[in-house]
C-alpha cells in the first residue's frame, strides 16, 4: 500500500481550521461535523428503509392477495422507494465522503460556501420531516415516483411527499452547485486542471449533473400539484402519463447517473489509496468521466424524445447506452493497473469498492436489455427494471459507500475497524446483492410485473431466494455497523485510559 497517501492527507499549509468548542452541530459550517450528521441522518434513513425491504419482500409471499394486502404493497413499495432513493442513494456519498474528503483531496481549508454546504443538509433534515408526515399520515400508494394516474387519484399523502422532494431536491441542488464551485476555486493557488485528482473531477461531474437538472423535477412537481388542486389542466389528456414520465425520467436518469459518478469518484480514490496514486488524474480516466456525464444528458434526453415512437430516436439512445459501458472499462482497466504498480493487498475498503464494481457493471449489462428496443419492450415494467436498478443503486452505490466510510475510519477516529470482521460482513453483502437481485431479474423476464402482488407462476423459489439474499445484505449491514461503532467505542475508551493516565 502506498503510505504517501493515507486517507485525510492534505495540503501541509492548509490544514482545516477547528469548529468553536461550544459550537452547535446543527449550526456547524465545518464539513467534517457536517459529514458526520450527514452520515447519522443517512444512518437512520438506512435502517428505515432496510425494514420497509424486508416487509416488501414479504408481502407477496405471505399477502392473500386481498384488496388490502395490494395497498399495503403499494405503500410500502412507495415509502421504501422515496427514502431509498432521495434519503440514502442521492445524498450519501455527497454528503458523506464527499463532505470529509472532497477539501482534503483538494487541499483547501473548506468547501467554497460554508454556509451553503449547511443549508443542504438543513434542507435534507426538513424533507426527511415531510417524508416523516407522509408516513404516518397517510402512506403513500403512487410509488416513489409519482407514477401516473395513481398521483392524480390517490388520497393518500401525495403533497407531503411532494414537499418533502422539494426540499430534499433543493438539499441536492445546493450541494452539487457548491462541489463545483469547491473544484473550480481550489485552482486559484496556481493548481492547474491537470492536477486535480480524479476524486475531485468525479465528484465534481456528479455535483454538476445535480445542479443542472434538479429545476426539471420541481417543474414537474410544481405541475402536478397544480393539476391536483384543479389550477391546470396540463397532464389531463389521455397522454398525461407520457408526458409526465418524460418530465420525472428527464431528472431521474441523469441523477441516477451522478449517484453512479459520485460512487465512481470513491472507488477512484479508494483505489489509489490501495495502489500507486498518480499525482493528477489520468487522460483516460478524465475522459471516461466527461464521457460518462455527456451519456446522461444525451442519451436520456434522446430517450424522453424517443418516446414519440420514433425508431430513429430509439436506435441512437440504444447506441448511445451501449457506447456508455466503454468509458467504464477503462476505468476498471485503469484500475487494475493502479492496483498492479501498487501491489495493494486485500482490505475490507478494497472489498467492497471491488464489490460496488461488480454490481455496477451487472447494473449496467441489465441496463443494456432495457435500452434495446427489441428485449425493452418485453422487460420494461417488470420486476427486471427493479431488479437492475437495485443492482445500481444498493450494491453500487451503498458498496461504495462502504469502501469510503471504511477507509475514512482511521481518519474520524484514529483507529481502523476490524478487518476479520470488517472481511465478512463485505462476503455477506457481496452474496446478499446477488442473491438479492438476481431473482428479481429473472421474475421480471419470467413476466414478473413490478409495482403489484401479482406473482407469476413457477417463480415462488425464486422469491424466497430475493428473500434470503435481503436478509444477508441486512445482516452483513448489521455487522458493519457493528463493527464501525465497537471500534469507535474502543478508541473512546483507549483515549479516556490515557487521560486519566
Amino acid at each position: 500500500m502506498n503510505s504517501s497517501h493515507s486517507i485525510g492527507s492534505t495540503n501541509p499549509g492548509a490544514a482545516a481550521k477547528p469548529s468553536a468548542g461550544g459550537e452547535l452541530w446543527f449550526f456547524t459550517q465545518d464539513h467534517r461535523r457536517l459529514a458526520w450528521m450527514y452520515a447519522i441522518v443517512i444512518g437512520l434513513s438506512l435502517v428505515v428503509g432496510t425494514v420497509l425491504a424486508v416487509g416488501l419482500g414479504l408481502q407477496p409471499l405471505t399477502g392473500h392477495g386481498t384488496a388490502a394486502d395490494a395497498e399495503s404493497y403499494r405503500r410500502l413499495y412507495s415509502m421504501h422507494g422515496l427514502v431509498m432513493v432521495f434519503l440514502v442513494a442521492l445524498p450519501a456519498l455527497p454528503g458523506i465522503v464527499g463532505n470529509w474528503l472532497l477539501p482534503e483531496r483538494l487541499g483547501v481549508d473548506e468547501m467554497a460556501w460554508p454556509r451553503m454546504n449547511l443549508l443542504a443538509f438543513q434542507l435534507l433534515l426538513v424533507g426527511c420531516v415531510f417524508f416523516l408526515v407522509a408516513f404516518f399520515a397517510t402512506p403513500l400508494d403512487t410509488g416513489w415516483d409519482f407514477a401516473l394516474p395513481y398521483a392524480l387519484k390517490s388520497n393518500s399523502s401525495v403533497a407531503w411527499g411532494m414537499l418533502g422532494i422539494v426540499f430534499v431536491a433543493a438539499s441536492f441542488a445546493t450541494s452539487g452547485a457548491n462541489i463545483v464551485a469547491t473544484v473550480i476555486t481550489s485552482r486559484g493557488a496556481g493548481r492547474c486542471w491537470s492536477d486535480l485528482p480524479f476524486f475531485a473531477w468525479a465528484m465534481g461531474a456528479a455535483g454538476l449533473i445535480q445542479a443542472i437538472v434538479t429545476p426539471v423535477l420541481l417543474a414537474a412537481l410544481a405541475l402536478l400539484f397544480a393539476q391536483r388542486e384543479g389550477a391546470s389542466d396540463v397532464f389531463a389528456s389521455s397522454g398525461a402519463d407520457v408526458r409526465f414520465d418524460q418530465w420525472f425520467w428527464f431528472w431521474a436518469h441523469p441523477a441516477l447517473a451522478s449517484m453512479l459518478l459520485a460512487a465512481i469518484a470513491v472507488i477512484g480514490d479508494v483505489v489509489g489509496e490501495h495502489g500507486d496514486r498518480p499525482r493528477g488524474a489520468s487522460r483516460a480516466s478524465v475522459l471516461s468521466v466527461m464521457a460518462i456525464t455527456v451519456f446522461a444528458f444525451a442519451g436520456w434526453g434522446i430517450h424522453v424524445l424517443g418516446r414519440t415512437d420514433s425508431a430513429a430516436c430509439d436506435a441512437a439512445f440504444s447506441a448511445l447506452v451501449l457506447a456508455s459501458g466503454v468509458p467504464l472499462i477503462v476505468l476498471i482497466v485503469d484500475w487494475v493497473t493502479t492496483l498492479e504498480r501498487g501491489e495493494a493487498r486485500a482490505t475490507t475498503a478494497l472489498g467492497y469498492a471491488a464489490t460496488s464494481v461488480v454490481a455496477l457493471t451487472v447494473g449496467g449489462m441489465a441496463g443494456v436489455f432495457l435500452a434495446v428496443p427489441g428485449t425493452g419492450a418485453h422487460l420494461q415494467n417488470t420486476s427486471f427494471s427493479t431488479g437492475a436498478l437495485h443492482f445500481l443503486v444498493v450494491g453500487g452505490v451503498l458498496g461504495a459507500l462502504l469502501a469510503g466510510v471504511h477507509q475514512l475510519w482511521p481518519r474520524w477516529i484514529g483507529v481502523a475497524a476490524r478487518e476479520g470482521w470488517g472481511k465478512f460482513a463485505c462476503f455477506l453483502f457481496f452474496v446478499g446483492v446477488n442473491l438479492a437481485f438476481v431473482p428479481l431479474c429473472v421474475r421480471g423476464y419470467l413476466g414478473q410485473p413490478r409495482r403489484t402482488l401479482e406473482v407469476v407462476a413457477a417463480d415462488e423459489r425464486l422469491g424466497w431466494y430475493a428473500v434470503l439474499g435481503a436478509g444477508l445484505v441486512v445482516g452483513a449491514l448489521t455487522l458493519a455497523a457493528w463493527n464501525l461503532v465497537a471500534t469507535l467505542l474502543d478508541s473512546r475508551a483507549v483515549l479516556a485510559k490515557k487521560e486519566a493516565d
